[in-house]
């Protein structure tokens, strides 16, 4: 599967939106740290890159105090590991369920032998937020083998640091 489309996340205000230095100390569902393997999460939508950060933020409070903005990317990516497809599932013998659970094991797993050793660049996933109709397209650049073409989308918001934040 190939995917080429503008795809949302969010950074630190102002900060570039594909410095791979945050990417790789990213701790999380699909980054692996041993090996070290880096993974740019991002959101189809905003709203998905949104309850992404709602989901940080309920971990971490004093997170909502750091200023972020939300930025799209340009993405076209290749081979992607689409996730939605349950026979794909049922390969990676994993469930839904087990995609969005708060242990990260299963998505290491498939991580390894995903994008380790079948060299996929790319995984889609639903969301692990509470809006899990959204999508999520984990991508790995520093990978080799496909196509894995990034560059800075046009949109750069900043996401409110008040009570709520800021729906764009």
């Amino acid at each position: 599967m190939r995917v080429r489309r503008l795809v949302w996340r969010h950074v630190p205000a102002g900060a570039e939106p594909l410095h791979f230095t945050f990417m790789q100390r990213a701790r999380g569902r699909w980054n692996l740290q041993r090996p070290r393997i880096a993974c740019l999460y991002t959101a189809y939508t905003q709203a998905g890159a949104l309850a992404e950060y709602d989901k940080i933020v309920q971990g971490d409070p004093a997170y909502r105090h750091r200023p972020r903005d939300l930025v799209s990317i340009r993405v076209d990516v290749d081979p992607v590991l689409d996730l939605l497809d349950p026979a794909l599932r049922d390969h990676y013998e994993v469930s839904e369920d087990e995609l969005v659970a708060s242990t990260h094991t299963a998505c290491h797993r498939i991580v390894r032998q995903a994008v380790l050793q079948e060299g996929y660049r790319a995984i889609r996933a639903s969301s692990a937020t509470e809006l899990r109709e959204e999508r999520t397209l984990m991508l790995y650049p520093e990978r080799s083998g496909g196509r894995c073409n990034l560059s800075n989308g046009p949109d750069r918001l900043p996401i409110n640091h008040g009570a709520d934040p800021l729906r764009p």
